[in-house]
């Protein structure tokens, strides 16, 4: 084989048996053997020197994309097993506080050949967070190239998740960490996990709420139709937005949502004069100096556990009163910014 300069290539997949020997030599378009350029390993048992790893559509190669479904009490997993024979899922699990890292992987669930894996009492139960990555067996540690950030597969790869919360009777102000591309009867359905762990229906008449920053309103997606096949009316749920769940029920219920981590390696986050219901793009909690630019005036109303708010004041540029306080992921918050400080905007990166 033949490489242009600054070129790089791997070797196919080589099986060295027990004793054997693999020796590579290198020379240059003369045909001249480099200095340091040859070199023999000797193995002592079976081993598999690694190729360059397929690619699964436009995935990075070596990755697999996953979906992720609620069936139950149970998360599910699927994958193309055509195009992934043999795949090693890892996970990351947090406490709700927003733990998500592309390099937070580090516990492995096995290796898998069906195409699908089966997380049990993990819907409305479980972790409080969990993701999921997928890479081709082997591959995990394999280090990519510069278009992927000179990252290996596995913090690489796509992940999906879920997270838990808890909707009390009433408002809820909350935040969908992934990317919003699915309906809501995708994102939210129509079952829950009442107290304490039983299956119940979410009730009807229950809605969730999108504020119009525009009109001064809510646009509003309400369950309706008969208990246990009922059907939300359309809404979509817009990028760094937070959002309402109204519970028509007395009784809390917990929910867990999934979806896909927002593959974007960032995202700019806006918010203009008066009241804007925001939340974070990722599933990993910030510090409130992610609203970079913050002036003297502008608040943020944090939800309580009695439903009223707590108000944290900005002081000064970007200094807040409780400069410590840790936003979540699954929370939506009411930033109001003084109109005479103007539009602002802010980036969040994934972390």
């Amino acid at each position: 084989m033949t490489l242009a300069v600054a070129a790089s290539a791997a070797i196919d997949p080589v099986t060295i048996s027990s004793g054997a020997t693999f020796t590579t030599t290198f020379s240059d378009i003369k045909g001249q053997s480099l200095i340091g350029g040859s070199g023999t390993l000797q193995l002592g048992s079976i081993y598999t020197l690694l190729g360059a790893p397929a690619q699964v559509g436009t995935a990075p190669p070596g990755t697999v994309p996953l979906t992720i479904t609620r069936s139950g009490n149970d998360i599910v997993l699927t994958w193309d097993k055509n195009s992934a024979p043999s795949v090693d899922i890892y996970t990351l699990t947090g406490d709700g506080s927003g733990v998500y890292s592309d390099s937070g992987f580090t516990v492995k669930m096995g290796t898998h050949t069906s195409g699908t894996l089966t997380d049990t009492a993990q819907v409305g139960a479980g972790n409080p967070e969990k993701y999921y990555k997928g890479v081709m067996t082997g591959y995990d540690s394999f280090l990519l190239g510069p278009e992927y950030g000179n990252k290996t597969c596995l913090q690489a790869a796509q992940a999906v998740g879920k997270v838990n919360y808890v909707f009390a009777g009433g408002n809820n102000f909350f935040n969908y960490p992934f990317a919003k591309t699915d309906t809501i009867n995708t994102i939210f359905g129509n079952k829950a996990i009442g107290q304490p762990g039983t299956a119940v229906n979410i009730a009807s008449g229950s809605r969730v709420l999108a504020h119009n920053y525009s009109a001064g309103n809510f646009e509003v997606s309400e369950l309706s139709g008969t208990a246990g096949t009922s059907q939300w009316s359309a809404l979509t749920l817009a990028p760094s937005k937070g959002n309402i769940f109204f519970n028509a029920s007395t009784n809390n219920i917990n929910v867990t949502l999934v979806g896909q981590v927002v593959p974007d390696l960032s995202v700019a986050s806006s918010a203009l004069g008066g009241n804007n219901l925001t939340g974070l793009v990722y599933p990993k909690g910030e510090k409130i100096t992610l609203f970079s630019n913050s002036k003297s005036g502008d608040r943020l109303l944090v939800q309580n556990a009695t439903g009223s708010f707590d108000t944290i004041d900005c002081t000064g540029a970007n200094s807040w009163a409780n400069g410590a306080y840790a936003l979540k992921p699954t929370l939506g918050y009411w930033y109001y910014r003084d109109p005479k400080n103007g539009n602002m905007t802010w980036q969040q990166s994934r972390p």
